[in-house]
């Protein structure tokens, strides 16, 4: 397996262009709802759902403004060894083709969570264990997640995270996240596979049902301005008012 390299020079050229990537794709980030409560000192287990090619590239932006943890991400071997560099900035392989190569990075993700760090590590793993169509239900939760939680020596905090961009009245799509309430890694505290993914579907649910309503929740990101809204604050500016879009 391949596994990861921080490397502070490879994060910082990642936050540039993922900064300028964002702006030029995405209108803005929202959070629905509230982060869960965490120990500053215990690491923390994302488990998201994972319906698109930018997932990874989300939990990136995520952890730099609402955990701020050094990040891990748990990516296919075949593509870690296309794109080598992201194992610079978080990322580890998985060989799900092979039983002894997700024993070894099921091992490996349990000794990232022991390590001792200040502060401790985010780890995300997409428990998914594959890129589903977003309306796939139910959305196929493995148990490799529940393998890590049973077999770690330390606490951990495990925290479900449902994402979703949608299209809405700007140029550029919203990337809304939503998290459920967390659990640790405790003998009768582990939530099931079945109980996780029904967590996640109630979360995609959330994020609909705010959308509908017409509540986007709280802006944690801004990007890129839509046409629409460039005009009106020119508008503004010459005229002194606004135009509904």
């Amino acid at each position: 397996m391949i596994e990861t390299r921080h490397s502070g020079w490879a994060h910082f050229i990642f936050r540039v262009y993922l900064s300028r990537l964002f702006k030029n794709y995405f209108h803005g980030f929202y959070i629905i709802g509230n982060i869960p409560s965490q120990d500053k000192n215990v690491p923390v287990m994302l488990l998201p759902n994972h319906n698109s090619w930018w997932d990874g590239f989300f939990i990136y932006w995520i952890n730099r403004y609402l955990f701020k943890r050094p990040v891990y991400l748990m990516m296919l071997e075949e593509q870690l060894k296309k794109y080598s560099f992201f194992s610079r900035v978080g990322a580890y392989s998985i060989n799900p083709d092979s039983h002894t190569g997700v024993h070894q990075s099921l091992k490996y993700t349990t000794s990232i969570l022991q390590n001792i760090s200040n502060p401790p590590p985010l780890v995300c793993i997409f428990p998914q264990g594959e890129l589903k169509p977003p309306m796939a239900r139910p959305l196929g939760v493995k148990n490799g997640y529940e393998w890590i939680a049973k077999h770690s020596l330390r606490d951990m905090i495990m925290i479900p995270l449902a994402m979703k961009p949608v299209f809405l009245d700007q140029q550029c799509p919203d990337v809304f996240i939503a998290f459920g309430q967390s659990f640790i890694n405790k003998p009768g505290q582990i939530v099931e596979p079945d109980r996780l993914d029904k967590i996640i579907t109630e979360l995609l649910d959330r994020i609909d049902q705010n959308i509908k309503r017409g509540d986007k929740g709280t802006c944690f990101w801004e990007g890129r301005r839509s046409t629409n809204e460039k005009w009106n604050n020119f508008k503004k500016t010459i005229f002194g008012q606004g135009t509904k879009s």
